[in-house]
């Protein structure tokens, strides 16, 4: 790779967080804020099959709150994540990008619980705040095993650190919107029952 290359990835790079940290002001839910931030790396990098995962560590759960696949439709949680052997929990354990093939998957895999359904190639890099994973962004394809390169996942860790404190911020956004909802609706009932 050359420095013209590298200084192609950089302003890509930029681009794409310019454009998340766009969103976070401009989208009105963490729906809207995900479907951002997957068309924004779709300029990138090739993200048919993506996801957003999140791990719940009081519920021992890896949730995908946003995820699109052209395989597995209904992917929505991975329930007790410890006794499972997720890709996506290998990513968010073992805090740092992982690539598999299918014959990665097969032989790692065998015997076990697999979820989903598996892909040709699959990359996950961890969703980091202060140094420590708790969620992952996945891309997978079904058709072509050289279709996810390193490079990809170079890439997508380039930007994941700051996707993490997007979402996290975003969280919090919701999280207050919904306590001024509550409180707004409380203040309403008990007006009308002291009226």
């Amino acid at each position: 790779m050359g420095i013209n290359d590298n200084e192609c990835i950089q302003d890509l790079t930029t681009q794409v967080i310019f454009e998340i940290s766009s969103a976070v002001s401009n989208t009105l839910s963490l729906d809207e804020f995900y479907r951002a931030i997957h068309a924004s790396l779709g300029k990138i990098i090739s993200v048919d099959n993506f996801g957003i995962a999140l791990y719940l560590k009081d519920r021992d759960t890896i949730t995908f709150p946003y995820f699109v696949d052209e395989v597995d439709k209904d992917l929505t949680e991975i329930a007790q994540v410890s006794r499972k052997e997720s890709l996506t929990a290998r990513v968010i354990n073992a805090n740092k990008p992982l690539l598999f093939t299918e014959e990665d998957m097969i032989r790692h895999l065998t015997g076990k619980v697999i979820v989903g359904t598996p892909a040709k190639i699959w990359g996950g890099v961890p969703l980091k705040i202060r140094g420590k994973a708790f969620g992952a962004m996945i891309i997978q394809d079904y058709h072509d095993r050289n279709a996810i390169r390193e490079s990809d996942l170079d890439f997508l860790s380039s930007v994941s650190e700051f996707v993490a404190m997007a979402i996290e911020r975003k969280q919090i956004e919701d999280e207050i919107k919904q306590s001024e909802k509550l409180t707004k609706t409380l203040f309403r009932i008990s007006n009308a029952i002291l009226a």
